[in-house]
C-alpha cells in the first residue's frame, strides 16, 4: 500500500479503505456480517481480512481491490483476531482458544499449528522469519525458533491482557 492508503475493518463485515490519508473513505462489501478483526494486504488489490465470533473463524482473500471476496477455510473455528506475512507466501493468524494458523502460500491455505491452551491471542510479531511470539490473555505468550513450526510457553511479568506488541 502507498502511505497515503489505509485499509481497516470492523463490524458487520466491514471494510473501509481511503486513498487520500483518511480524508474520504469508502466501504468495502465483503459477504460476512460479524466481526473482522484484522486485514493485511500485500498492495492495493490483494488482500486478506480475519475475524469471526465464539466458535466460528472467518477468512477472506480479494484479488481484486475487495470488489470481489474468496472465503478460506479456517482449519481451526475459532475467532481469528490478528494476521501478519513476513513475505509474500509466509504469514500467521492468531485467535481464540489458542489458534495459532500459518500458510506458505500467500494465504490461499492455512495450516493449523495451535497451542492447547484455553487462553485467547491478540498479536503475532516476529523478529525474523524463525523468531517470533504470539501474545494475549492473561500475559499469555508464546515463542517460535523455527519459523512457527513448534511454539513454546513464555513467563511474563503480567496477569492480564496483551492486546498487541511491535519488535
Amino acid at each position: 500500500l502507498s502511505p497515503s492508503e489505509i485499509i481497516a475493518t470492523g463490524y458487520w463485515g466491514v471494510v473501509t479503505k481511503t486513498t487520500d490519508g483518511g480524508s474520504s473513505w469508502t466501504d468495502i462489501s465483503t459477504t460476512y456480517e460479524k466481526y473482522l478483526h484484522d486485514a493485511y494486504f500485500f498492495d492495493s488489490n490483494t488482500g486478506i481480512v480475519v475475524g469471526g465470533y465464539s466458535g466460528t473463524g472467518k477468512i477472506y482473500k480479494t484479488t481484486d481491490g475487495g470488489a470481489t471476496w474468496t472465503e478460506i477455510t479456517a482449519p481451526k473455528q475459532e475467532r481469528l483476531r490478528s494476521i501478519l506475512f513476513l513475505n509474500s507466501s509466509t504469514g500467521f493468524i492468531v485467535g481464540d482458544d489458542g489458534a495459532i494458523m500459518k500458510t506458505t502460500d500467500g494465504g490461499n491455505t492455512w495450516v493449523d499449528k495451535s497451542v492447547s491452551e484455553y487462553w485467547d491471542f491478540y498479536d503475532v510479531v516476529f523478529q525474523t522469519t524463525d523468531n517470533g511470539y504470539v501474545l494475549g490473555t492473561g500475559g499469555l505468550a508464546y515463542e517460535t525458533t523455527d519459523g512457527g513450526e513448534t511454539w513454546t510457553e513464555m513467563t511474563t511479568p503480567r496477569d492480564y491482557y496483551i492486546y498487541g506488541a511491535e519488535i
